[in-house]
């Protein structure tokens, strides 16, 4: 059945792109994982995000994402995007990475229980605008992955392949 197929796959590229090896680049976990506080917390100049403030604008969006999805409100991008916790600890750090982990087992729920023709139906303007904004929060993580893997370079880490 195609949506089973379709489900299946958007999941299946939901983890390879968050937690396995994929074919582009390591993957969204293996680079923040291992991190502490102060290394996600470090910028490579004081105007650019650090690895703390994208895992915590990833999270937002998927939460965003979710939210919209269900046809509830969805939160505030003006207060709730690029933001630190007050804590800024290895004990908040954690806190948010399992965050991101269980907004990870949300959307991956969501991929696979998306209804093929709701999440293919074109628009009025002829495209496949809900499917592109559904699977569109990968190609989102992919580039903040990439973002990450340059501050893991600046800072002298191992390169995660």
């Amino acid at each position: 059945m195609m949506g089973d197929q379709l489900g299946q796959a958007l999941a299946d590229l939901l983890e390879r792109s968050f937690r396995e090896d994929n074919f582009w680049h390591g993957a969204l976990w293996q680079h923040v994982t291992d991190l502490t506080a102060e290394q996600a917390l470090w910028r490579l100049t004081p105007e650019r995000h650090c690895a703390w403030e994208i895992v915590r604008h990833v999270t937002f969006w998927r939460r965003y994402l979710l939210e919209w999805h269900a046809g509830r409100p969805r939160p505030d991008v003006a207060s709730n995007n690029w933001t630190l916790p007050e804590a800024r600890d290895d004990g908040a750090w954690r806190e948010d990475l399992a965050a991101l982990e269980n907004v990870q087992e949300a959307v991956r729920g969501l991929f696979q229980s998306a209804d093929p023709q709701a999440l293919l139906a074109r628009g009025d303007d002829g495209k496949y605008g809900k499917f592109v904004y559904v699977a569109g929060i990968l190609t989102h993580d992919s580039y903040h992955t990439g973002q990450i893997a340059i501050l893991r370079a600046s800072m002298g880490l191992p390169p995660i392949d």
